[in-house]
């Protein structure tokens, strides 16, 4: 659609429910909630700033336009504008007349913050500053205790000045929407439109969770930690279980060493040998203490609302590299796997919050809690959950991508390809690689590992060792892999090259069914679903490792939370591509699934979560059928779906 006007919008307002913690949809539900300050900019007219907390009416016209479905509304991060302002009216602003300026920018490879757009941008960032601590002190409950928050009247000096900051976002704003909608409309494809306005309708929707389990665990959990607290200051005279540095400092005084880390990797190299010792007894209770599991329950019971449903929980484009979602909140994307058997039991003791019958049944409550974390996810009255997901999708999009015929006959036949991998690197009948031999363990971590030009440290990194395998052993598992798969090696290669003549001579080079290219001051890469990934601002520099030519690019990054330039090469932007691909496959599914009524309530990684009447017309064969369907631009791809149904989130 051609909209006629672009209204720019940005809003400041209060809640006594942290935002950052329970997500828009609770902050806004909250009856504390109002909007303080609303400033609009028509196309290129001057910004106004209303100030409703001080009694100003919006003009008629500016509020008429807000349901006008010719103009389109603007905003960075639109979806809280959105929410708070169908909140604030009492009726709901269609999602279809939202641009995103966030979405935009994560879109075309930048980043999310408007702060870090503009310094991207090399905008005027130094209008912004200062803004930070106007809303600290107007927009969050004072900490002051003769009052719940900070009215216009307690610094009118400092009201003036945030109404200016309001306005002035909205001009930043404005001007990031200029450098970008041009490109951003020739880039984005109507499908990904499509596939925007479905995550909103997700997030919108929500997932149910339920509120007795969420409240049983963390009365458990509470419980459960005082009285490892307590045995842990028994044990080592330590008042605070918490305090990594006072266990490390017990530690040293008791071996005579000391340890630099507790992480995992740690904990299972050093507890092992410790044995039945003082200093194993403190490192197994400070594994129980460290499992930061119960803090999705935590998460759980902050974002819900009333009706007991969490929305808000996945970022469209979350992951810029791939297009991937991201979680957000109780962060879904990186659940507790469930391996335990008789988990209606153990839901049910632990809906009750009694710690001592759970620890009569189970050894490991820590274990326990962490293990139902998924199931706290439930469907609404008289539904049930249908999960569905797409079998080794990586695997099977980067063979048929990179044109590894064997895989591709893997996939078309038996599907085993841990043990096909093994017994083609290893060349033995697939016969000998059973389930439980050594062989197909190598298999499957050669497959999780070496896909993407990864070396020695990639297999370490998927758990090679704890496989059991030797150190000395995966050079020889690495070059056994990729003798067995040189169309792959050949694509990581291919792929390298393409994309350094694509920025060094501002073209563009087809490799398959990618196209990469240069323009606009970025690097591309075309997918087959019509979508691009986006590098910005590439750069080709010599890379000392290898006395040959690289591509860096800017990012933001997820360390530092910078926005600062890093490189790539032919294998990482394989993965990339990989992954994206298998992201369209399955954001083309949902749509698929939606169209045909399905509700989606989540999708995580390569999996999607249906919400459905029991007894009613869509099945999960239904649902499995649709998104095993081939895509228009997937000739020759052969996706594979398993699905099960449950009357709660898990892991089948």
């Amino acid at each position: 659609m051609t909209y006629t006007n672009r209204l720019h919008i940005d809003i400041e307002t209060f809640s006594d429910v942290d935002l950052s913690k329970a997500g828009v949809y609770a902050y806004a539900a909250s009856p504390a909630f109002r909007i303080l300050l609303l400033s609009y900019a028509l196309d290129d007219l001057p910004t106004v700033c209303v100030d409703i907390e001080q009694g100003e009416k919006m003009p008629f016209e500016i509020e008429a336009m807000l349901w006008d479905i010719n103009i389109l509304k603007v905003a960075h991060n639109a979806v809280f504008e959105r929410i708070c302002m169908s909140e604030h009216f009492g009726r709901p602003i269609p999602i279809e007349q939202w641009q995103c300026t966030m979405s935009m920018s994560m879109y075309l490879g930048l980043p999310l913050a408007l702060q870090q757009v503009s310094e991207a941008l090399k905008l005027d960032i130094n209008k912004q500053k200062g803004g930070r601590s106007l809303i600290t002190y107007f927009c969050v409950p004072s900490k002051t205790k003769d009052r719940q928050r900070n009215l216009p009247k307690h610094d009118f000096d400092r009201w003036e000045l945030f109404k200016t900051y309001n306005k002035l976002d909205v001009d930043v704003e404005r001007e990031v929407d200029r450098k970008l909608h041009g490109v951003y409309d020739e880039w984005i494809t109507p499908l990904e439109k499509e596939i925007c306005l479905l995550d909103q309708r997700i997030n919108d929707r929500g997932v149910q969770v339920d509120p007795e389990l969420i409240d049983g665990c963390i009365s458990i959990d509470d419980e459960n930690t005082s009285l490892l607290g307590k045995e842990m200051q028994d044990l080592t005279g330590i008042t605070n279980s918490n305090s990594l540095a006072d266990i490390k400092n017990f530690l040293y005084n008791e071996l005579g060493y000391a340890i630099g880390s507790l992480d995992k990797k740690v904990f299972a190299e050093k507890r092992e040998s410790l044995g039945n010792t003082k200093a194993g007894h403190v490192l197994d209770l400070r594994a129980k203490l460290s499992k930061t599991s119960i803090a999705k329950y935590r998460a759980m019971r902050a974002s819900k609302t009333s009706d007991n449903r969490i929305r808000g929980l996945l970022q469209y484009y979350g992951a810029t590299r791939t297009g991937r979602w991201s979680g957000r909140l109780v962060q879904v994307q990186n659940l507790p796997r469930n391996k335990m058997k008789g988990l209606d039991s153990a839901r049910d003791i632990a809906k009750m919050g009694n710690l001592g019958y759970l620890k009569s049944i189970y050894y490991n409550t820590s274990g326990v809690l962490s293990q139902l974390t998924r199931t706290a996810f439930v469907p609404g009255g008289g539904c049930t959950y249908h999960v569905a997901d797409y079998a080794a999708i990586e695997a099977r999009v980067l063979a048929w991508l990179a044109g590894e015929q064997w895989r591709l006959d893997v996939f078309n036949s038996h599907g085993r390809i841990y043990e096909a991998s093994a017994a083609q690197a290893f060349k033995v009948p697939i016969e000998e690689v059973t389930h439980e031999s050594e062989l197909r363990s190598k298999g499957k971590v050669m497959e999780l590992a070496l896909g993407y030009n990864g070396g020695p440290a990639a297999l370490i990194a998927m758990g090679a060792l704890e496989m059991g395998l030797k150190e000395s052993e995966l050079k020889g598992i690495i070059t056994a892999w990729r003798t067995a798969s040189p169309a792959i090696c050949g694509y990581w290669n291919t792929i390298g090259k393409a994309a350094l003549k694509a920025v060094k001579q501002r073209t563009k080079v087809t490799v398959g069914a990618v196209t990469i290219g240069y323009s606009y001051g970025a690097m591309w890469v075309l997918l087959p679903s019509g979508r691009r990934l986006v590098y910005a601002q590439p750069l080709i520099e010599p890379d000392p490792r290898f006395n040959s030519d690289r591509i860096s690019y800017v990012q933001l990054d997820q360390t530092t939370r910078r926005w600062g330039r890093t490189s790539t090469y032919g294998g990482k932007l394989v993965e990339n591509i990989t992954q994206a691909v298998a992201r369209d496959c399955l954001a083309e599914a949902m749509l698929a699934l939606e169209k045909e009524g399905f509700s989606i309530v989540m999708h995580i990684h390569d999996e999607v979560i249906c919400e459905e009447r029991i007894g009613g017309g869509h099945t999960l064969a239904r649902m499995i059928e649709i998104m095993e369907r081939p895509l228009s631009w997937t000739e020759g791809l052969t996706l594979r779906v398993e699905g099960f149904t449950s009357p709660y989130y898990k892991k089948d």
